[in-house]
């Protein structure tokens, strides 16, 4: 993306969309600033190349956060 990084494209989106939760992955090679940057705003932000494990280990995280953030206990995922 040319005009904006995609920090400011998560901000953005959850300014309209307060709901949407949102995993940023970098391959930009300065990934430590935008890390500090992205969790500072409640992003989790991951870097390239990423195994699928990775991926997915990524994607239960946030789920995991967004029960917790509603009160609710999840239950274990089974990973295959």
């Amino acid at each position: 993306m040319s005009d904006i990084d995609g920090i400011t494209l998560a901000e953005r989106i959850l300014n309209l969309r307060s709901h949407c939760m949102i995993l940023l992955i970098s391959g930009n090679s300065d990934e430590e600033d935008l890390r500090k940057r992205a969790c500072s705003l409640g992003f989790a932000l991951e870097g390239k190349p990423m195994h699928v494990d990775d991926l997915v280990s990524a994607i239960h995280r946030l789920l995991t956060e967004r029960e917790l953030m509603r009160g609710h206990i999840p239950k274990k995922l089974e990973m295959a």
